[in-house]
């Protein structure tokens, strides 16, 4: 493993990242936008609540979940762009390993989600008053194990590109706001369906949610869902690693062109 190579792919990614403003609209337009419309909802509904907590509640989630945005685009488009440039066929010819890939992806993405989350939680103070950060030390673990989160969910997403190529890449911006919603990140998870409970409960997104209302509502984390978090990421980690690997090996027997062709 080279450590020039990994600095490489940071280096190529991240220069398109910051001089493309489609690429920059992605990662702080949409979050900010979030930040603003489930604000005020929370907004109006603590007027008409006698729960004091509910807009914290909304902008903190919005906040976490920005990061597990964040990340798992950064993964997807990265790859996209080898698709759409037609240079993946070059990219695995070259001496680049797949493990410095992803590790080039991860440093990037880490760095760019907590640049989010900084301005996500500037956001939500300029705007409504509040300051994230204001629940104390709690939420850096918290803040750490979203983006853990949204690792596992772009090598998940990554492995299915690799698969179907150009024309499934909708699924990279559908299949986050469906893992959203089955995380109750603004309401508890036993209001979701009694069939879709073990897949709520097995989603560490879902646990994260849980200690962040924990340390809203009851100023001290939920130490138990934390750990939960940490330990179905860390599985689900290894197990994406080697989708992602196990989809990269398929779609070079198949041929690599099939994955740049529209």
């Amino acid at each position: 493993m080279s450590i020039y190579r990994i600095y490489a792919i940071i280096i190529r990614y991240g220069i398109v990242g910051f001089r493309e403003l489609n690429r920059l609209m992605q990662i702080i337009d949409f979050p900010l936008l979030d930040i603003a419309l489930w604000g005020y909802m929370g907004l109006w509904m603590q007027k008409s609540s006698s729960n004091p907590h509910i807009l914290m509640t909304y902008l903190a989630a919005r906040v976490l979940w920005s990061a597990v945005w964040t990340v798992e685009i950064e993964f997807s488009m990265n790859l996209l762009e080898e698709f759409e440039s037609r240079n993946f066929i070059n990219l695995v010819s070259t001496p680049l390993k797949h493990a410095e890939w992803i590790i080039g992806n991860t440093i990037l993405g880490f760095g760019k989600s907590l640049l989010v989350v900084l301005m996500s939680s500037l956001v939500a103070y300029l705007i409504f008053g509040l300051n994230v950060f204001s629940l104390g030390f709690g939420i850096i673990p918290l803040i750490l194990s979203i983006i853990f989160s949204g690792l596992v969910l772009g090598l998940f997403l990554t492995g299915i590109l690799l698969r179907g190529g150009q024309q499934i890449a909708v699924l990279i911006w559908s299949i986050p706001y469906l893992i959203l919603t089955f995380s109750a990140p603004f309401y508890p998870a036993n209001i979701l369906p009694t069939w879709i409970q073990p897949i709520v409960k097995a989603l560490p997104t879902t646990h994260i949610f849980e200690s962040l209302r924990g340390l809203i509502n009851n100023g001290i984390i939920a130490q138990k869902s934390l750990f939960i978090s940490f330990g179905l990421n860390a599985l689900f980690l290894l197990v994406a690693v080697l989708f992602n690997y196990a989809m990269l090996i398929q779609s070079k027997k198949r041929g690599l062109v099939h994955v740049e062709q529209e």
